[in-house]
């Protein structure tokens, strides 16, 4: 998945909700955005617009989570737009998740994936007791996408 895919879907995820939420008067409501993550239980330092996904996303999980020995099963997906260049926005959206998570008890390993082909993703697990996530973000210049899956490992007892 390439970074001009990504900020494509990301800005039509908010353009299809700003023309959903048209008011019949031809007035429209602000695009639905979420304060947090319902798979992980942490909030955004900014609300985020939540994502629909064609597959590309699960198949993109999929290959991540299956280079751990990992299959994903829940799924989120969430998008940011921001003032081009705004490494601070990034930076503050990175961070306070990683600190929320930590908070949470969450113990966050990274990924080495091979299917990683971008070095600017980060590719994560958060695990705590018997919850599992993998998180992945991708980076633009002004935007930026977290995929998140609860993970179930694929190796077989002893």
């Amino acid at each position: 998945m390439t970074a001009q895919q990504v900020q494509a879907e990301t800005k039509a995820a908010a353009q299809g909700q700003a023309q959903a939420g048209q008011a019949p008067s031809g007035k429209s409501d602000k695009p639905r955005v979420m304060a947090g993550s319902p798979l992980t239980q942490i909030p955004f330092a900014i609300p985020a617009f939540p994502l629909t996904d064609d597959g590309t996303y699960r198949a993109y999980l999929n290959k991540i989570a299956a280079d751990d020995n990992r299959q994903c099963g829940k799924q989120e997906q969430f998008g940011w737009e921001f003032e081009k260049g705004s490494q601070a926005t990034l930076d503050s959206l990175f961070s306070a998740a990683q600190s929320a998570l930590a908070k949470n008890g969450y113990k966050i390993t990274a990924s080495t994936s091979a299917a990683i082909a971008d070095k600017e993703t980060v590719a994560q697990f958060a695990d705590k007791s018997k919850r599992n996530i993998l998180l992945v973000w991708v980076p633009m210049q002004d935007a930026a996408l977290l995929m998140l899956c609860e993970t179930a490992s694929t190796k077989k007892p002893k």
